[in-house]
């Protein structure tokens, strides 16, 4: 008997893993509140599950190459104030330095780093300096590729 070879679909390659920051690491647990409300909780998680959406999506752009959407999702996030915590920030001033390195807008992507932090190695960027979001977690919150550029 002579078994048919497989065919090879999309769906039989593994998933190959993002070169970018943040994709596995949990999101924190947003602060407790004190008065009690569950208004303000309810809203915070779905910020929160906006933004892990969000993440996902500039991941998703970025390994299709859409550079230039990525801007504009960046700058729609900033826009709107939807960066809540500083991992966030960081995060998205990431993506927003690799999309502009890749349209070749190097003095752009340098400005926009240098306008958003001031030291790499600041103890404002490590997950210490934040034990009521980050809890149980240390080291430097910034990503590598932010590093890198």
């Amino acid at each position: 008997l002579i078994e048919p070879k497989p065919s090879y679909h999309i769906d039989r390659f593994p998933k190959r893993p993002s070169p970018f920051p943040m994709e596995s690491s949990p999101e924190p647990e947003p602060p407790a509140t004190t008065d009690g409300g569950d208004a303000g909780s309810a809203d915070s998680q779905k910020v929160a599950v906006l933004i892990s959406d969000e993440v996902a999506a500039l991941e998703e752009l970025a390994l299709r190459g859409s550079w230039r959407t990525i801007l504009e999702k960046v700058s729609q996030a900033r826009s709107f104030s939807l960066l809540r915590y500083p991992h966030e920030h960081l995060v998205y001033l990431t993506f927003n330095a690799i999309a502009l390195t890749k349209l070749r807008r190097f003095t752009e992507a340098m400005e926009d780093i240098e306008a958003s932090v001031e030291n790499l190695d600041s103890p404002s960027y490590r997950y210490e300096a934040f034990p009521h979001i980050y809890p149980n977690r240390k080291g430097s919150m910034v990503p590598f590729a932010l590093r890198w550029i």
